[in-house]
């Protein structure tokens, strides 16, 4: 079972990595979009805190808590289960240089998930859409480059979701906790 799986994983990887008539053209959006779009959470997260009401910031402290246990936990997967990466074992093409780490699950997949399904799922349809979508744009170019396989993006996505739903079930037991806390800092700054 794990041998077809990671054949059709090799298989994925080869439809969508780029070839090597590729134009440069492609391989530079490419790589802009790998590296450069990762900026923009940061900087949503902090737009959200200055600009949202109060639950916009409660919002931005539950997706942070997300993002940290998403990351928190693709961090220890890699540490104990190394998955080589395409280059490592000579699969296709690589277009943008990388550490020969540990692929599985991809770390800015999970990073884009776990601020976007929370966003999301709280209503905020078009910024947690935006960032879902940024998500598969930034998943196909890393694929397209080479660093990662498919199954790296889908055990993102689980990663993502698990500490969402993590997070969630938690989340009303450290609400007021963390909103008596945030107006404490706030009147200390004031």
């Amino acid at each position: 079972m794990l041998q077809e799986l990671e054949a059709l994983n090799h298989a994925w990887f080869l439809h969508l990595n780029g070839g090597s008539g590729t134009p440069e053209w492609l391989v530079r959006v490419a790589v802009g979009i790998a590296e450069g779009t990762v900026l923009l959470l940061p900087a949503l997260l902090l737009l959200m805190a200055i600009r949202g009401d109060r639950d916009q910031r409660l919002l931005v402290i539950r997706t942070g808590l997300v993002v940290i246990l998403a990351l928190g936990t693709s961090l220890t997967i890699r540490h104990f289960w190394h998955h080589p990466r395409p280059f490592v074992i000579g699969l296709g093409n690589a277009w943008l240089q990388h550490s020969p780490s540990s692929s599985f699950p991809s770390n800015h997949m999970t990073a884009f998930m776990a601020v976007g399904i929370p966003i999301f799922l709280a209503g905020m349809l078009r910024a947690g859409g935006v960032v879902l979508v940024t998500g598969l744009a930034v998943a196909w170019a890393r694929i397209f480059l080479g660093v990662h396989f498919p199954l790296d993006m889908l055990g993102a996505i689980a990663v993502a979701l698990l500490a969402h739903l993590v997070i969630r079930f938690a989340w009303p037991r450290l609400e007021e906790r963390i909103d008596r806390t945030v107006r404490t800092l706030q009147k200390r700054l004031s």
